[in-house]
């Protein structure tokens, strides 16, 4: 019995690894280098380490990989004594279930363990790290730069297969990283939603951006349709030009020019 209980305590601590690696992929993976950068000039614990792991996540995530698939690989063997052997002695007592007792218990302990290892290692983890990516970031940031250290030769062979296997393939590595007109609107159109800009300054951006899609002659305005008024003239005669005028507003200038 204690060595059931030992073995279950096991598979508890390996799930919460998991869903350590997972929270720390999350974190890294969706924090805004901006708001990183914020936290560097703010001298924030692992801000600046957590930023290094944001701009060059591929030996960082490599050593998350490792991790999570020698976790799962630990899950499976101690699962395999600590539910596999109880639930098929359970199912062995039933004359029903007992030439079905050995597939029965893999499939229970397999379910089990999977349950659990999505829920508690999985998805509360990264829905936690969603709520303050920066912050879990740097907490993390160092304890896995440690562990990148551990893995670094695991981690090694595996880019090396895998560069290798990419060349092999003839595969395209290169990634474009510029960011588009349409991911800033969607930006702005989201930040303006959130409250973090005014629909004005949204708006703004927006109409800088159609400027490369409109023509001169668009804005132009043709010279015989100007109102232009002499500054030569006496003042009292503009005065009531402009008030004649279906314009409120007059811009100083030469009518070639304006």
């Amino acid at each position: 019995m204690e060595n059931l209980y030992f073995n279950l305590g096991i598979i508890f601590v390996l799930i919460l690894i998991n869903g350590v690696f997972s929270m720390s992929e999350m974190s890294v993976v969706s924090s805004t280098k901006a708001r990183l950068q914020k936290l560097v000039s703010e001298r924030r614990f692992g801000a600046k380490a957590a930023l290094k792991l944001h701009e060059e996540p591929t030996h960082f995530l490599s050593t998350v990989q490792v991790g999570i698939t020698a976790v799962g690989i630990l899950s499976g063997t101690f699962g395999e004594e600590a539910l596999q052997l109880p639930i098929q002695k359970v199912l062995l007592q039933t004359p029903a279930f007992a030439p079905y007792s050995e597939t029965l218990s893999l499939i229970a302990t397999v379910t089990l363990i999977t349950y659990f290892s999505v829920v508690l290692g999985e998805l509360v983890p990264k829905s936690l790290a969603l709520q303050n990516p920066e912050g879990i970031a740097s907490t993390i940031a160092k304890p896995m730069q440690a562990l990148a250290l551990i893995f670094n030769p695991i981690v090694w062979l595996l880019s090396i297969s895998s560069r290798l296997l990419v060349i092999a393939l003839r595969l395209d590595r290169t990634k474009d990283t510029t960011v588009t007109n349409e991911e800033i609107r969607i930006m702005m159109e989201m930040g303006s939603e959130a409250g973090v800009f005014h629909a004005d300054e949204s708006q703004m951006v927006n109409n800088v951006m159609k400027l490369d899609d409109v023509r001169v002659r668009a804005i132009m305005v043709p010279r015989q349709e100007i109102y232009v008024i002499d500054s030569l003239e006496p003042v009292d005669q503009q005065r009531k030009r402009i008030e004649d005028s279906p314009y409120s507003k007059i811009i100083e200038g030469v009518n070639n020019s304006v």
